[in-house]
C-alpha cells in the first residue's frame, strides 16, 4: 500500500498542475483577445467619429498632443499610425458605403452626375464625382460616388477615362442621363460627344406638341430630341 500511495500522490498532483495551468492560459488569452478588441475598438472610433464625422486629418492620430491625450484617458491605448488608419479602418468603413451605394443605384433609373476637379495646397490635383437622382417617394437624393487623385494631365480625354472608369466600378454607365459641371475647356470637351445615352421618349411624345408654338418646341427638344447626353454648365 504504501508504495502505491507513494506513486499516487505525483500523479494527482501533476493532474492538478495541468488543470490549473490550463485555466490559468486560458484567462489569459481572454483578456488577450478582449484587451485586442478594446484596443481595436478605440482606433475604430477614432476614425468612425473624428476622421470621418469630424473631418479630421488622417495625421492626427500621429500628433503628440493627441497621443498624450489619449494616454491620459486609457493607459492601454494602442497608438496607430496614418497608414494602418487608412489601410485597416477608414478602408472598412469605405468598403461599407461603397455597397450601400451600389445597392442605392441598383434601383434607380437615371441618374445625374456633378464631375468637378481640385488642387491642394501641393498642387496636387484631385477629380470629384457625385450623383443625383430622385427615390420612389420623390426624394432627392445624393451621393459622393468617387474622389481620386488626377495623376495625369488634365486633357478632355484623361478626365473623360478617369469618369468612365468611375463609372464602371459601380456599373452604372449607361444610367446616367445628364452630367453637370464647371465651363472649363477640359470639361466641355471630355463629355461633349462621350458617355451618350438615348432617352425613352419616343416619335408620339413629339407629335403631341403644337408647331405653332414655338416656346414649347425648343423645350421639347432640349427634353426628348438631343440623343447626346447635354453638358450643364454653371
Amino acid at each position: 500500500v504504501g508504495p502505491v500511495q507513494v506513486h499516487q500522490v505525483p500523479v494527482h498532483s501533476l493532474f492538478t498542475r495541468r488543470v490549473y495551468l490550463s485555466a490559468f492560459y486560458s484567462v489569459l488569452v481572454l483578456k488577450y483577445e478582449y484587451t485586442q478588441y478594446f484596443r481595436t475598438r478605440i482606433n475604430v472610433a477614432i476614425g468612425k467619429y473624428l476622421i470621418i464625422k469630424c473631418n479630421l486629418p488622417l495625421n492626427l492620430v500621429e500628433n503628440q498632443g493627441f497621443c498624450d491625450f489619449m494616454k491620459e484617458c486609457n493607459l492601454k491605448w494602442d497608438p496607430i499610425s496614418t497608414k494602418r488608419l487608412k489601410q485597416n479602418v477608414i478602408h472598412t468603413f469605405s468598403s461599407k458605403v461603397d455597397a450601400i451605394i451600389h445597392q442605392t443605384l441598383n434601383g434607380v433609373d437615371h441618374v445625374t452626375l456633378t464631375v468637378n476637379g481640385w488642387s491642394d495646397r501641393r498642387c496636387r490635383s484631385f477629380l470629384g464625382v457625385t450623383c443625383h437622382f430622385i427615390v420612389n417617394k420623390m426624394q432627392p437624393r445624393s451621393h459622393l460616388i468617387d474622389f481620386v487623385r488626377l495623376k495625369s494631365p488634365h486633357t478632355g480625354e484623361n478626365i473623360q477615362q478617369l469618369t468612365e472608369r468611375i463609372l464602371d466600378r459601380f456599373n452604372k454607365k449607361e444610367k446616367v442621363y445628364r452630367i453637370v459641371t464647371d465651363n472649363a475647356s477640359s470639361m466641355i470637351k471630355a463629355y461633349q460627344f462621350g458617355l451618350s445615352v438615348e432617352d425613352d421618349a419616343d416619335d408620339s411624345d413629339i407629335s403631341l406638341l403644337d408647331d405653332d408654338s414655338d416656346e414649347l418646341s425648343i423645350t421639347h427638344e432640349k427634353i426628348f430630341l438631343v440623343k447626346p447626353l447635354i453638358l450643364a454648365v454653371f
